[in-house]
């Protein structure tokens, strides 16, 4: 992203500066943009990463630095391979967050077919869900779905499967 448009910008006078501080006994990341009249754009961010380990850490901090640059300048990248979204990062809090039920072995977004589910396997889903809210967002929030119809056709048997093991342990 930077090779992109450092050239851009060094031509309109433009630089960015970033730096990492504590603050509060959590660090800080502030992102400036500077013109050569001296005016000057700021944005700061705390630094969360999942795990305090050198790979979230760094994980963390080059996402964010190039999250601050993107957002001040309202720019956008798409397929840069060296990007990865701070994925590395966020993988293992998605593996943390969707440990209670398991329902993540059953759905991989990035390896599904985004086939949707039959008429016919949605109702059978609502029928065996008998509004049981509390497994309904159970689903949601640990697939990362907003809708029941998101559910890959292929996963829907598996998905009723783990439904009925959860509603059986909590009836005993």
């Amino acid at each position: 992203m930077m090779k992109k448009i450092r050239p851009i910008l060094s031509k309109n006078g433009i630089s960015i500066s970033q730096r990492k501080h504590p603050v509060d006994g959590a660090e800080m990341l502030t992102t400036r943009i500077w013109h050569s009249s001296g005016q000057w754009i700021e944005s700061r961010v705390f630094l969360r990463p999942t795990k305090n380990t050198v790979e979230a850490i760094g994980s963390n901090l080059n996402y964010m630095k190039r999250f601050e640059i993107m957002g001040i300048l309202n720019v956008t990248v798409s397929e840069d391979p060296f990007d990865d979204d701070g994925e590395a990062d966020m993988e293992k809090a998605h593996d943390v967050a969707e440990k209670g039920t398991e329902f993540k072995d059953l759905y991989n977004k990035k390896e599904e077919s985004y086939e949707a589910l039959t008429n016919d396997q949605y109702r059978e889903l609502i029928i065996e869900l008998d509004n049981d809210e509390d497994i309904v967002e159970d689903i949601l929030e640990k697939l990362h779905i907003k809708s029941l119809r998101e559910i890959p056709k292929s996963r829907f048997a598996p998905t009723i499967a783990r439904i009925r093991k959860i509603q059986k342990v909590k009836k005993n």
